[in-house]
């Protein structure tokens, strides 16, 4: 069988629900699955088609656009977290560390990390504040 194209609008909706197949709670990953069906199936598309698609060489589509959202590669965005902590010289409040702890897991898991406009103001305040270049 002959693996049909997914079209962009359908990559993107994929793009964004993919991701969720991760989750520690089985019933959003149950509830993804479903709603990854239901994109495909939108489509006229089936899961033999999103594996292929997977596997296609330079097909992976751009992070999904949202808005204002900024992306940093996840080793640049651990670089700036150290460089925060270090220049903190240990005076970060529990709000702060806790978020920067959350940023820093979310490096661990994807790259790039997609960045609301209020977290990379955070991040870029945090950086400012304590001399480090962001």
């Amino acid at each position: 069988m002959t693996a049909r194209r997914i079209p962009p609008e359908a990559r993107e909706r994929l793009g964004k629900l993919v991701p969720r197949l991760a989750s520690s709670f089985e019933h959003e990953r149950t509830a993804t699955v479903a709603a990854i069906e239901r994109v495909l199936q939108s489509e006229g598309l089936d899961w033999h088609d999103l594996t292929a698609a997977i596997q296609q060489p330079g097909t992976s589509p751009p992070p999904p656009s949202y808005g204002n959202d900024a992306f940093l590669s996840a080793n640049a965005l651990t670089s700036l977290i150290e460089r925060i902590e270090i220049g903190s010289h240990g005076r970060l409040n529990d709000r702060s560390l806790n978020f920067l702890r959350n940023m820093h897991g979310h490096a661990r898991r994807y790259d790039p990390v997609r960045l609301s406009p209020k977290q990379a103001k955070w991040l870029h305040d945090l950086a400012r504040q304590r001399g480090v270049a962001a």
